[in-house]
């Protein structure tokens, strides 16, 4: 198990994951990222906003990015013309 952290940037306003989690990898640090943007996107649009350029930033036990998720790409965006 590898602890991971999920800072949270909002538009250059960054909410840091002091906590972190411990997952077996990073495919499962992927996944975690993933249902939480997913759950973050579903309030901000039940409070009538979304941010499609927030991004969480996965981050190992010593402090390094090892990627991000943009919440745009945690969905499928269609009918836009």
């Amino acid at each position: 198990m590898a602890r991971f952290y999920f800072h949270l940037d909002e538009n250059g306003s960054i909410v840091e994951d002091f906590e972190g989690i411990d997952l077996p990898d990073l495919a499962a640090a992927r996944a975690s990222a993933l249902q939480a943007a997913r759950g973050i996107m579903a309030h901000d649009i039940e409070h009538g906003r979304l941010s499609l350029s927030t991004y969480i930033a996965i981050a190992d036990a010593d402090g390094r990015y090892l990627e991000q998720l943009v919440f745009r790409d945690a969905v499928v965006i269609t009918g836009i013309s």
